[in-house]
């Protein structure tokens, strides 16, 4: 697929900034950062390499994105994202637009009339990984049981994106002895050949693992009876060709078809009810072409550090979401942080705080200071990070459409449905599978039946890897403190 070198690498190979030439500040925050990161997975020999290295890494692409966000072509691309959909809705005949941005160009359509099970974000990693967590937390076993169910019930498996996770690489498995703890990161250019080199070489050991073969079996016969639909997540778009795509044909055969940026549900000769894609394609940090020097360089300099693409959720604190007793939050969110006192004063003092948005209501009600003391800082819980502005795009779908089709995303680990927005509106056309990978013992996914979609939540009742999988609905309620979804 040929692709628009202008659009895909704003950059033009610049070299970074030089971090560690600046304000003592810029040493005090790296030292925190390492700090923070041994109480998950950085080992205290790699914390010297992660402040010269990887955090250099970070703060040259951080830099990067400040300057494209003042410039505004980081909404500007949003609104293009936007525009690329709409036009990808009211084109029923066409397949193939190689005019749009990436993210936007290869289209599959499916029969509305048909039955669909839609997981993303499984994160699968090679055993030894320390971010292995989707087979170490149980959640393989549990997803290749009900997968198992849906095929033997004649369902399609749609795997929405971020499946294998190509992103987050281990330092202690280096593709060669050079590699690894000696890993040099000098520009973008260079870094982006290790890039393609080290996801080729990733997705090798996964495939390869005999901890995942089961789980590829199970796969290979979806793929067999042409039941098995791969969109591309930010964490797997290169199986969308090149050297990736022919190591997955190795091991799901020739027949399997690259994954699609949307799958497409509806008449052919009309215009689509129902779109499902991974996401990224309208998160600022991780659409093209801003991706390289936004959330890919933030998840490969911290993300292995830290607990891989994103919080991972034990069982203690989300058991009562999956059993149905506490409600998930079930608001539409900005992925933006508000302007608070702390980043006002940062900005006093040089430091511009490019800062996402914080969940922090899964923190028990702590608050920001008590969660940040007690959860975060200690290693109890990761940080939960917002990835998408879901009021943004649900406005702006909105402004585009008189009826928009059914929006079916993942990427950003929250799963939503019938959805109320800042202004208390429902958004009934707007659904998220969640995640099978970041929540132990809880598989969200989404199922479309004759057209009409439904959110479900497996678990086994009685705890991780105890009992069989038990399947639950998930449907809105003002139960508590807003709206909320709440398994039935």
């Amino acid at each position: 697929m040929k692709q628009d070198s202008k659009k895909q690498n704003p950059l033009q190979n610049q070299n970074p900034p030089g971090v560690f030439s600046g304000s003592p500040m810029q040493w005090l925050i790296a030292l925190l950062a390492s700090w923070v990161a041994s109480k998950y997975s950085l080992a205290k020999s790699e914390k010297k390499n992660f402040r010269k290295q990887y955090w250099s890494m970070y703060q040259s692409g951080q830099r990067e994105i400040l300057r494209l966000k003042k410039s505004g072509l980081l909404s500007n691309g949003f609104e293009e994202a936007l525009d690329a959909y709409k036009q990808i809705i009211d084109s029923p005949h066409v397949n193939m637009h190689p005019e749009l941005p990436i993210g936007h160009q290869i289209i599959t359509r499916g029969d509305i009339g048909s039955s669909y099970i839609i997981f993303s974000d499984q994160h699968i990693q090679y055993s030894g990984h320390r971010q292995d967590l989707f087979r170490e937390s149980g959640n393989q076993q549990l997803y290749l049981e009900i997968i198992e169910k849906y095929y033997d019930d004649g369902f399609t498996l749609v795997e929405n994106g971020d499946v294998e996770d190509l992103v987050v690489h281990d330092p202690d498995h280096p593709m060669t002895e050079s590699d690894g703890p000696n890993f040099k990161f000098s520009c973008w250019e260079s870094h982006q050949s290790w890039r393609e080199q080290r996801r080729h070489w990733q997705l090798t050991k996964i495939l390869e693992d005999e901890n995942n073969q089961p789980l590829y079996r199970m796969l290979r016969k979806f793929q067999d009876d042409a039941r098995l639909v791969r969109t591309a997540g930010n964490h797997d778009y290169p199986l969308q060709g090149g050297g990736c795509l022919e190591k997955m044909r190795e091991h799901l055969g020739d027949s399997f078809i690259p994954p699609c940026d949307y799958f497409l549900l509806g008449d052919a000769e009309k215009r689509p009810e129902i779109a499902i894609a991974h996401g990224h394609q309208f998160d600022t940090w991780n659409m093209s072409p801003f991706a390289g020097i936004g959330g890919e360089a933030v998840t490969e300099s911290l993300g292995w550090a830290f607990t891989g693409p994103d919080r991972f959720w034990d069982w203690d604190p989300h058991g009562m979401h999956a059993m149905g007793i506490k409600g998930f939050n079930n608001e539409l969110v900005s992925d933006q942080a508000p302007m608070t006192f702390i980043r006002k004063l940062l900005s006093t003092i040089g430091i511009e705080a490019n800062i996402p948005s914080i969940a922090w209501e899964y923190y028990g009600g702590r608050g920001p200071l008590m969660a940040t003391l007690t959860q975060i800082l200690s290693g109890k819980q990761g940080v939960k990070f917002r990835h998408l502005n879901e009021i943004l795009l649900c406005a702006g779908l909105k402004e585009r459409f008189t009826t928009p089709p059914t929006l079916i995303l993942g990427h950003t680990h929250e799963v939503r449905h019938l959805s109320t927005s800042h202004k208390k509106d429902q958004v009934d056309w707007y659904i998220n599978s969640g995640a099978a990978g970041r929540f132990q013992n809880l598989i969200w996914g989404v199922e479309v039946v004759n057209g009409k979609a439904c959110v479900v939540g497996w678990s086994r009742e009685a705890g991780p890897g105890v009992g069989k999988p038990i399947r639950k609905v998930f449907q809105a309620t003002d139960k508590g403190d807003g709206r909320a979804l709440i398994g039935i």
